[in-house]
């Protein structure tokens, strides 16, 4: 779908603007500028004597010098006050995109887009796992979550600019957290659900006010497919998917076609400005977000394992930790509890193919064969149920039918009963028309 253009992610991985000057003199060099630099300006905003009071900084040179040491402050142990008043200066600087504030230095209001962008590239620091202080590193993340979030919704003059670095930030923090296996109480395991879901938010409101260009698009599928042993990523995916395709159907096919409901807290997370146009663009970008499923389950099976970059990275964690890696690791369990949301969001989608199912859409509809074909990964079968620009199982043929009931007989119990049903709940249209199969649940 991308081929033709770039991804972006050995862009993201060599910028360095993550790093400060501070990183070239010793440690201990940079921990005390830090502390004594830091302090006065964390303070200034928590005091409620001072809280109203004009900003320290008044020179864009001092604005740039501090800037430099709260970008290695981010990096500090969390054993102390630094890092907090880092993150309370940062959230507080970049609502000058909001609400200019007395707080913020003249220099920050003046260009708020040029700096906040520096500081969207410094706060990925402070996602680094650290090994201490869990609990606070997960407070203090979800501080800078809940600002990114009232930055995308409310700001009125972000450029175009800073709107990919924002997107750039949150593919970068979600990759940093994510892409590693899971580690049962980390700090992944406990802000998946928010990370993706801010991820999402902001990649749609972007679509509102900025679409992004197809290199965006194509890093955001290439880094997903790394995080899909999260199954917060696939339920957070399914939740967009089914309100985009909700929307979807509603000025597709008119106010006679069955209303496909979603909740209301799922709906909201379409910009009500989205027009018809974007919304089609969008869902179908988002739709094929998702890379091909198949390969995640092939990944636990002799001779395939590292063909695929998230298997890659659970190698290389498990060649480090002295550990062996088998079908049991828990991210290949979180990934077979992942099919059900997924399936179930494919399987409205694909029903907009035909109007001639509008009578059965419903979202306790799931689509079999799709997790058929992930259980026995068949690239070929999952190709076509993926790919909405052919007619879906226009050219299959009884003989394709009896090949893959006969590999799946051979395959597994559970397999050769998934093959049962969908063959006794095959909806059958005439050549050249769509197919779909659905297993009411």
């Amino acid at each position: 779908m991308y081929s033709e253009w770039r991804s972006l992610h050995l862009v993201i991985q060599n910028d360095q603007g993550h790093t400060s000057v501070l990183h070239s003199y010793p440690e201990s060099v940079g921990r005390e500028v830090a502390n004594a630099v830091v302090h006065p300006l964390g303070q200034a905003l928590v005091t409620p004597s001072v809280a109203g009071s004009e900003s320290l900084l008044k020179t864009d040179k001092e604005v740039k010098w501090t800037m430099e040491v709260i970008c290695y402050g981010l990096t500090l142990p969390l054993d102390g006050e630094t890092v907090k008043y880092c993150v309370d200066v940062y959230t507080d600087w970049i609502m000058a995109l909001v609400l200019p504030k007395d707080s913020i230095p003249l220099p920050v209001i003046k260009e708020p887009n040029l700096y906040v962008q520096s500081i969207l590239k410094h706060l990925q620091n402070l996602f680094v796992p650290r090994q201490e202080q869990g609990s606070s590193q997960i407070r203090l993340c979800l501080q800078v979550l809940r600002a990114i979030q009232k930055l995308a919704r409310e700001s009125s003059i972000m450029a175009r600019e800073t709107w990919e670095v924002l997107l750039l930030f949150l593919l970068q923090i979600n990759d940093i957290l994510l892409a590693p296996p899971t580690v049962q109480g980390g700090i992944a395991e406990n802000l998946a659900e928010k990370l993706i879901g801010v991820l999402f938010e902001v990649w749609l409101l972007a679509c509102t006010r900025c679409f992004p260009t197809p290199p965006y698009w194509k890093t955001a599928k290439e880094m997903v497919a790394n995080w899909r042993h999260h199954p917060a990523v696939v339920e957070q995916w399914s939740k967009v998917i089914c309100a985009l395709t909700s929307r979807l159907l509603r000025f597709t096919y008119g106010p006679s076609f069955p209303p496909f409901k979603v909740p209301d807290e799922d709906a909201n997370l379409i910009p009500p400005e989205m027009d018809n146009e974007c919304v089609a663009q969008t869902w179908f970008r988002f739709l094929h977000m998702l890379r091909y499923c198949y390969f995640s389950f092939s990944c636990s099976l002799p001779g395939v394992l590292g063909q695929e970059p998230y298997c890659n990275s659970l190698m290389d964690f498990s060649v480090a930790g002295g550990a062996k890696v088998d079908s049991t690791h828990i991210c290949i369990m979180c990934l077979l509890l992942s099919l059900f949301p997924q399936g179930q969001a494919l399987s409205c989608s694909f029903c907009i193919r035909s109007r001639s199912l509008s009578a059965v859409v419903d979202k306790h509809f799931v689509l079999l064969p799709v997790a058929a074909a992930w259980m026995i990964s068949l690239p070929a079968l999952s190709h076509i149920l993926w790919g909405l620009e052919t007619t879906l199982f226009s050219s299959v043929t009884s003989t394709d039918w009896s090949v893959w009931v006969n590999l799946a007989l051979r395959t597994s119990p559970l397999v050769a009963l998934l093959f049962k049903i969908l063959l006794r709940n095959t909806v059958n249209f005439h050549r050249g028309a769509n197919c779909c199969f659905l297993l009411f649940l």
